[in-house]
């Protein structure tokens, strides 16, 4: 096998992968409209700092969550406010991870969405913004094209 070629596959592999990936997360988003809903309580909910060493060297700030519901008579733990908060829920501004925060208290009741055929999937809320999905499937597909041109020939590598 060429250099060329694992190149190309590896591109095509890792593009595929992501775009089955973010498309597996858009459906359960979008399932979660029709999820049942149970009241759960917020245990644990503070702002998380880190330094972002991707090359801006600047302060990056999330909302780190935990919420207990019961459903059947399982207790259960959920730590989602959005389906995707795990991509795209840090900020560089510390006073909007705060915001949000404030909006899921310590102690405060909330409403937990939870799909009924595997009550540990759950959520916060029930809106899905399409934006940052369609992002993640122009990158796979970005990918999966350089994958495919590599291993056709119509890029050179090395």
């Amino acid at each position: 096998m060429t250099s060329t070629t694992l190149i190309g596959a590896l591109f095509l592999v890792l593009g595929s992968a992501l775009f089955i990936g973010v498309a597996w997360l858009f459906t359960l988003a979008r399932r979660s409209r029709q999820w049942a809903s149970t009241q759960g309580l917020i245990i644990s909910s503070k702002v998380d700092s880190t330094f972002d060493t991707t090359g801006s060297n600047r302060m990056s700030h999330r909302l780190i969550l935990t919420y207990r519901y019961t459903v059947d008579g399982r207790s259960l733990t959920g730590h989602r406010v959005q389906f995707g908060d795990s991509f795209w829920s840090s900020t560089r501004s510390r006073d909007l991870a705060e915001r949000l925060g404030r909006k899921y208290p310590e102690g405060q009741e909330v409403a937990v969405y939870y799909d009924p055929a595997r009550p540990e999937r759950c959520t916060l809320t029930r809106n899905v913004e399409p934006k940052p999905y369609y992002s993640l499937f122009a990158i796979a597909l970005g990918l999966m094209t350089a994958g495919l041109a590599v291993l056709a020939g119509l890029i050179r590598v090395l």
